[in-house]
């Protein structure tokens, strides 16, 4: 084999300092050894052939990495009985103490055995849903996750070491890939704000958003968007005193979030997620840089002109894109200016153009997407 361009993989039974082990790898190395050809294993190896550590240690050189060190005292005595840096899932279990050949039915989070201090791993709020811990949660795409430390550590190795891996596909235009994020819940319910994230999106210099029903209709779309993908979240409103979720959307109802990437040869990718909303919440905001006041006046339109009021929480260029909520026809680039940060002076958009009806308002600013609507008459 060639250790420039190749990695080798072997599978059997894997045993690792007199110890049996579901797999090892060297960082930075070209060999992995695994027991199956499970996703989460081999992407967990693979990690480290391409320069990551385990995040349950301190020394894993990613700051942003989870650590947490926890201490069980199981038997009450005031001294703990076991520690460590990491848990297999929320449901530790012990002993056949009913002698039943079932391992694991000493429940550790059971109030039967452990009343008044139940397994520390019984909480998701120890849990790390890390790709490089040891952990069940790796087995789920929809939970396991990098850091974007541990992302730019992966890539400089493949630069710096690896850099016989890559192969140049398309000429001057690598193929972009779409990737929709989401917190993971232990309900499976969004939480409130319900954020998507889509900055591990790669190579596009376009995107769209298109949110739908469970069956694939419409109910929001964006036209296509100048730029790398961001966070887009959304966000409940006060209406007749009420507080709703936007474009009639209903907590307890599944939903799902198409993302779409383009690049300069027209090369497109997409990636589509399921969600279901919580129960609209009040006060929310999204952290972080970005806008943290939107006003829009009059709305409804009584001119040929709406005002736009920002704060902003940190300066940097904004771009606004319009367009028809109903017939979807774009009117491209309304307006591109630099914001301050805090308060911004108003100022107007020409709207004599524009259908009439619900018209939508883009906001991409600090790497987030902001979706407005305006009424006119």
């Amino acid at each position: 084999m060639d250790p420039a361009t190749e990695i080798q993989v072997f599978f059997g039974n894997v045993t690792y300092q007199n110890e049996k082990a579901n797999g090892y790898a060297f960082v930075g190395g070209y060999r992995l050894a695994v027991e199956t050809s499970a996703s989460s294993l081999l992407n967990h190896e693979l990690g480290h052939c391409f320069g990551l550590y385990h995040s349950h240690d301190q020394q894993d050189y990613c700051t942003d990495t989870w650590y947490y060190k926890w201490s069980w005292d199981k038997n009450g005595d005031g001294q703990p009985d076991e520690s460590d840096s990491k848990c297999w899932d929320n449901f530790p279990h012990g002993e056949d103490l009913n002698n039943n050949g079932i391992d694991g039915d000493e429940d550790f989070c059971s109030d039967f055995y452990y009343p008044n201090n139940p397994h520390p791993c019984c909480s998701w709020t120890n849990n790390s849903n890390n790709m490089m811990t040891h952990s069940a949660w790796a087995a789920n795409p929809n939970i396991a996750a990098l850091t974007e430390c541990q992302l730019n550590r992966m890539l400089s190795s493949i630069a710096t070491e690896k850099c016989e891996y890559i192969a140049q596909i398309g000429g001057d235009c690598p193929p972009p890939g779409a990737a929709v994020g989401v917190l993971p819940t232990v309900s499976g319910i969004m939480d409130c704000l319900t954020c998507f994230h889509l900055e591990g999106s790669d190579n596009e210099t376009s995107y769209r958003v298109t949110l739908m029903t469970n069956t694939g209709n419409i109910i929001l779309q964006t036209s296509q968007l100048a730029g790398q993908a961001g966070k887009y979240c959304l966000k409940p409103k006060a209406v007749n005193g009420n507080t709703t979720w936007p474009y009639g959307l209903q907590a307890g109802t599944t939903y799902k979030f198409k993302l779409e990437v383009f690049n300069d040869c027209s090369s497109t990718d997409e990636e589509i997620i399921s969600f279901v909303l919580p129960s609209p919440c009040s006060g929310s905001s999204s952290s972080g840089p970005g806008l943290s006041g939107i006003g829009l006046a009059p709305n409804p339109l009584t001119g040929g002109t709406v005002t736009v009021s920002l704060d902003a929480t940190d300066g940097g260029p904004l771009l606004i894109y319009g367009q028809h909520a109903t017939s979807s026809t774009s009117y491209g680039l309304v307006d591109s200016r630099t914001l301050t940060s805090g308060t911004n002076t108003p100022f107007t958009l020409t709207t004599t153009s524009w259908q009439s009806g619900a018209d939508l308002l883009f906001f991409v600013y600090a790497g987030q997407l902001w979706i407005e609507t305006v009424i006119k008459p």
